[in-house]
This record gives structure tokens, sequence and C-alpha cells, in this order.
């Protein structure tokens, strides 16, 4: 399907989210991209919900056709009308089609993910390898728990150990890394060490790495797990509710 183009007498768009958004186009160039959800009207792009489609009628004079969507209406020539009824009707079809299938990745990724918070991931044992590594995860964002200062004072002193040690700690994934480290939430579940492992690198978490270079004293390692378990126990109860939702639903 290619690109519809449109000019359209009057076209009014209406965001109620945020009034200052909201327009009129007279003699608009109205374009419905064939690869998105958006309505390009002289050069305004917005996104075009098309759950409900109305034909209003004509217009007081009998001069246009007023076709509305919740956030547009547009003004149209009659010889247009039936057009744009069938461009709204394809990409109305086409939106409940996607909203269907992001249901069912919702709730795959549901029932996938409930059983990653249940499956306990195994750690690498840790050797001098772990001279060269990285964190998995990703440092741009903090430590779970600790402040910004904190971060970088933990990622200085593993930096400072690992050159001592003959290595080099990478800021992101390098050739000669042997060992990845995780600290994040996600990035500690079961699926994430497998990944990591399948892509020949041993894992270890922050906590055990730290304990290896004898820099326990700068994280609250117990806190960190006690706050990981209830991170996992909070997330199984809430994707436990979700999967008997889904399958309740299938159900019926």
């Amino acid at each position: 399907m290619n690109d519809e183009v449109f000019i359209i007498p009057y076209v009014t768009y209406d965001d109620i989210y945020y009034p200052p958004d909201s327009y009129t186009e007279r003699n608009a160039t109205v374009i419905f991209p064939a690869n998105n959800q958006y309505c390009i009207a002289n050069g305004r792009k917005n996104y075009i919900n098309v759950k409900q489609i109305k034909d209003l009628g004509w217009s007081s004079d009998g001069k246009f056709r007023k076709i509305a969507t919740p956030a547009f209406l547009f003004w149209i020539d009659e010889k247009d009308t039936e057009r744009l009824k069938a461009v709204l009707s394809h990409r109305q079809r086409v939106a409940i089609e996607n909203r269907k299938a992001n249901e069912v990745f919702q709730e795959e990724y549901a029932k996938s993910h409930l059983l990653d918070l249940k499956d306990e991931a195994t750690f690498d044992a840790i050797d001098e390898s772990i001279a060269w590594c990285y964190f998995a995860d990703g440092f741009a964002y903090n430590f779970q728990g600790l402040t910004h200062r904190k971060t970088v004072q933990i990622v200085s002193k593993i930096e400072q150990t690992c050159k001592k040690m003959g290595g080099r700690f990478y800021k992101t994934k390098a050739k000669k890394v042997k060992f990845a480290l995780v600290h994040s939430n996600q990035g500690s579940l079961k699926s994430h060490v497998v990944n990591l492992k399948n892509q020949g690198l041993k894992v270890a978490t922050l906590e055990n790495a730290l304990e290896y270079f004898s820099l326990e004293h700068l994280f609250d390692i117990e806190a960190r797990e006690q706050a990981f378990q209830a991170w996992k126990v909070q997330q199984i109860n809430y994707y436990t509710r979700r999967v008997a939702e889904y399958d309740s639903e299938d159900n019926e």
C-alpha cells in the first residue's frame, strides 16, 4: 500500500492533552503514510487514533462531508469522501491487528518472565581472569540503591584493582573481556546470565566481584540481596496475577 494524499478544505486537530498543539488547517495537503499510523497535514505530524470513525454528514452549507476520528475532523469534498473513509477503515483494521499482536506478545512475555523470575541464575566461580571484566548492565545509571558519587567511587576502585592484577576494566564489551559483571535486578535474572554465557563470557554479580577484589566494604551486600529478593517477590506476585488473568481470558 502506498502513501495516500488528499487536498482537504478544512482539517481540525483537537489535542485534549495539550490544547496549544490543537490547530485548524485550510486547503491542507494531508498525507497518510503507508508505514505508520500518523497523519501529516501541511507538515504537521500527529498520531491519528482511528478507534472510532464517524460520518457526521454534510456541513451546514452542504459543501463538505464531515468525517471524524477521536482527535481529527476532516471537512472533505464529496469526491474524496469514500476514499478517505476507506483509508481510515484500513488503518482501523491495522490498529486492531497490532493491538491483538501486542496482547499476544504481552501474554507471552508475562509467562516467560514469570519463569525467569522463579529460576535461579547460576554464576561462575571467580578466578584471576576477572581482571578483564566489564559491566554487562552498563553503569550510566547508579548501582542499585547507591548515589552517583558512590557508584563512581566503586567503578574507580574496580578499575584500579584490575590494573594492579595486570588486567583492565572495560566500559563496554571488548575482545579481551573474560568476565561480565551484573548489578541490576533484570541483569541478575537467569535469561540475561545465560545470554552472556552463550557469548563465551563468565558471569559474576557485582557483589561477588567486590568480595573477590576485597572491596566489599564499599557496598552493603546484605542490603542489596534483601532488596533484590523483595523485588523478585513483588514481580512474581504481579506476574502470577497477570498470567492467571490471561489464562482466564483464554478459557472464556
